[in-house]
């Protein structure tokens, strides 16, 4: 007997976690879009040469308005290439393929980590958003009926 379309693509929680994927992926895009365009705003005319920089004391030596355009860059090098993996976790969710829940945790964890690093150096603004929306990823990625759809055995294909 043919699967349903809904029956392929497993519970909702699990096209909601998808969507919400895509959606973080959107969020990190244009929260960093967002930072690095506010920097570069106003200070448009300064030009920064990465490679005088180093070490962290000719960071240090850096002019405050410099500084700010380095941390936006440094912010979105990263957590933008989270956004990438964010939607290829999103389209193992969709399929419900196994490695699908583990990129999604991955993905959060590496955010989460990324977050902190750079809370403990740079500190900006935008991180605190990504941290609380990673956070209830995880607890959302952890819901008894997705982690059910991930680890059930799969009924074997029958071939004529």
């Amino acid at each position: 007997m043919p699967q349903s379309t809904a029956n392929k693509r497993g519970p909702w929680p699990i096209r909601v976690i998808a969507l919400l994927l895509i959606l973080q992926a959107v969020g990190l895009v244009g929260l960093n879009a967002y930072n690095i365009n506010t920097q570069l705003g106003d200070q448009a005319k300064f030009k920064i040469d990465f490679d005088d920089i180093n070490t962290p004391d000719q960071y240090d030596n850096l002019p405050a308005d410099q500084r700010a355009i380095v941390d936006a860059l440094l912010t979105g090098i990263f957590l933008v290439p989270m956004a990438i993996v964010a939607v290829i976790a999103s389209i193992g969710f969709l399929f419900l393929q196994r490695f699908g829940w583990l990129l999604a945790m991955l993905t959060q964890v590496i955010i989460l980590i990324a977050c902190l690093v750079l809370y403990l150096g740079i500190r900006p603004t935008i991180i605190y958003p990504i941290m609380l929306y990673s956070v209830l990823m995880v607890l959302y990625l952890n819901i008894h009926e997705v982690r059910i759809a991930f680890h059930q055995p799969r009924p074997k294909q029958q071939t004529t």
